[in-house]
């Protein structure tokens, strides 16, 4: 074989062998390239699991905060709520509380009269019969009606009676049909009563 064509085929040969070198290389590097696309890919995919979880736990965190917000607002309607009644049962004793004060000055003043209240009481009186209305002694001494001792429609008659039992602008009318009362601290009683009922 002449020297040329043994340098040729060599030359032939070292490039084929490169070319396989290179072949080699190129995969090599494909291969490479496929593994560090695969490694990121898995860290992308690892990173956006984790920024999941945490958009999932912030969004817990969020939920728990207003489902807190809501029970507290709810809480503190209650607690208005029951603020405010209170206040308003305080408020109604002690408007009742006032009003019997006033009412207790005025009857320890004389500052009343004794005749309506008895006219009220024996306007209510169901049948006619016997009579009597009991008054407290300083109230019966005052009353107009008493000085008509025995006045009645002719099938009855009325009695007054001095009682050191009745209180002071309270009158009691017993007859058939039973006893009939009327006292300043028992309307006052009705009014609180049904002041309470309201609240």
């Amino acid at each position: 074989m002449d020297a040329h064509v043994t340098v040729q085929l060599d030359r032939v040969v070292r490039h084929v062998g490169a070319g396989r070198d290179l072949a080699a290389a190129a995969r090599s590097a494909r291969r490479a390239t496929e593994e560090d696309a695969a490694r990121n890919a898995l860290q992308e995919g690892a990173a956006l699991t984790a920024a999941r979880q945490q958009l999932e736990a912030e969004r817990e965190q969020l939920r728990q905060t207003l489902q807190a917000l809501t029970d507290g607002l709810e809480q503190l309607s209650r607690l208005r709520q029951e603020a405010l009644q209170a206040a308003e049962e305080q408020l109604v004793g002690l408007a009742i509380q006032i009003a019997e004060k006033v009412l207790m000055q005025q009857i320890d003043a004389q500052r009343y009269q004794i005749d309506p209240i008895v006219r009220e009481l024996l306007g209510q009186v169901p049948s006619r019969g016997r009579v009597v209305v009991r008054l407290n002694p300083a109230d019966h001494a005052a009353c107009g009606l008493a000085g008509g001792q025995g006045s009645g429609d002719g099938d009855g008659s009325v009695a007054f009676v001095a009682d050191a039992g009745v209180a002071r602008a309270a009158c009691v009318v017993d007859c058939a049909d039973g006893v009939i009362e009327f006292s300043a601290q028992s309307q006052l009683g009705a009014v609180a009563a049904s002041l309470e009922g309201t609240e």
